[in-house]
């Protein structure tokens, strides 16, 4: 079964460098999300919001309102959500930074951007990663991490 986690971090209004968001407080963070994708984010449910619905019990740095979601009707299974929130316009390239960062996480290939979208892959375990630079209501950045089929 494919697994998705929706990061959608939420952060104070501060412009994102791909030096900040690498920064070893990140890559700790993030690692375990990823591991998490191969267990259906198990290890990440922490109190039940409603039924198939968890907080989550990590987040990458500043995240808020973070969900781990159990959507087994839906192709993408189960899947882990927060909102980062970036400075600036949608212009900034603050995807693009984040994916830089993610890239030195953990070893990704680049297999694709498309409408704006970054798509990684992890070369160990094939754990995919995209990133969506969105404009409304504000600027902000949806992280969707993918367990390999």
């Amino acid at each position: 079964m494919r697994t998705i986690i929706t990061v959608l971090a939420a952060l104070p209004l501060l412009a994102v460098s791909s030096a900040q968001a690498a920064d070893a407080g990140f890559c700790q963070a993030f690692q375990p999300i990823l591991d998490a994708a191969q267990q259906g984010f198990e290890p990440l449910r922490g109190e039940a919001t409603a039924p198939g619905e968890w907080r989550a019990t990590r987040s990458v740095p500043q995240a808020v309102d973070c969900q781990v979601y159990d959507a087994a009707d839906q192709p993408a299974g189960k899947n882990y959500t927060c909102r980062l929130t970036i400075a600036g316009t949608t212009v900034d390239p603050a995807a693009a930074d984040y994916a830089e960062a993610i890239r030195s996480c953990a070893e990704m290939e680049v297999f694709g951007l498309v409408d704006g979208v970054w798509y990684l892959r992890t070369k160990e375990t094939g754990v995919q990663v995209s990133m969506i630079q969105m404009t409304h209501p504000e600027p902000y950045i949806d992280l969707v991490v993918y367990e390999a089929d």
